[in-house]
């Protein structure tokens, strides 16, 4: 029984090893930043705490957003109407590149790249399999797809989450990204 406590240490480190390895299959990174994947590379992105977006052309505005663009508003997070945009649940963090950068926000959906191989019957399956729902095909290549997500960070998530699963070529957040006028 003297290897015993070798064992069990080679099976500690081992299992360490592993968990320190896997990449997180959360958005959140663990500097507080977060992370995304752009046709399979990591991207940081960084949040923006005094920003909100919100997906809501529809509704009245009750104030001056800082931002108004393609039927997006950006609001400070103490705003009342942050807080109205909120309660629709059409929101989202707002995120930077870099500090000062652009502003980016998801409004939902994720763009999924399936092996081009594969038939309709099975991205059928996958579909189905992965509890998702298919908005459109992008003409951008074979099985290039929009996969229908809530807004904010479970769109980030879930775009990680597939890429992370191998089971996609690619697979990331459909963003909202800021335009600097020309």
């Amino acid at each position: 029984m003297k290897f015993f406590p070798a064992i069990a240490i080679a099976i500690l480190v081992a299992s360490t090893t592993q968990a320190c390895a896997q990449t997180p299959t959360k958005a959140e990174a663990t500097a507080g930043g977060y992370v995304w994947y752009d046709g399979g590379k990591v991207r940081a992105v960084h949040l923006d705490d005094a920003l909100i977006a919100e997906f809501d052309a529809q509704s009245e505005p009750a104030g001056t957003p800082v931002l108004r663009s393609n039927g997006v508003r950006v609001w400070r997070r103490n705003d009342d109407a942050a807080t109205r945009a909120v309660a629709t649940g059409k929101t989202s963090p707002v995120f930077r590149d870099s500090e000062g950068g652009a502003m980016r926000a998801l409004p939902g959906n994720v763009i999924v790249r399936l092996d081009p191989a594969w038939n309709e019957v099975r991205i059928r399956e996958w579909l189905a399999g992965n509890g998702l729902t298919e908005l459109r095909r992008l003409p951008i290549g074979g099985n290039v797809l929009v996969v229908a997500s809530p807004p904010g960070l479970a769109a980030l998530d879930l775009a990680n989450r597939l890429q992370l699963s191998g089971k996609v070529v690619s697979a990331q957040p459909e963003w909202w990204e800021q335009r600097s006028p020309r």
